[in-house]
């Protein structure tokens, strides 16, 4: 909440700064290690 109280162009939850700060060579094994970690642990739904 902090974050929407000042002039930042971008807020983000510190939860989403890694995702975020990831481009480039590494991002497809951030995106499959996410994508992996989905498969093992679904969310659940209603």
């Amino acid at each position: 909440m902090r974050g929407l109280a000042t002039d930042a162009e971008e807020v983000l939850v510190d939860s989403v700064r890694p995702l975020r700060d990831n481009p480039g060579a590494g991002e497809h094994a951030l995106v499959n290690a996410f994508n992996t970690a989905m498969v093992a642990n679904p969310i659940p739904q209603a």
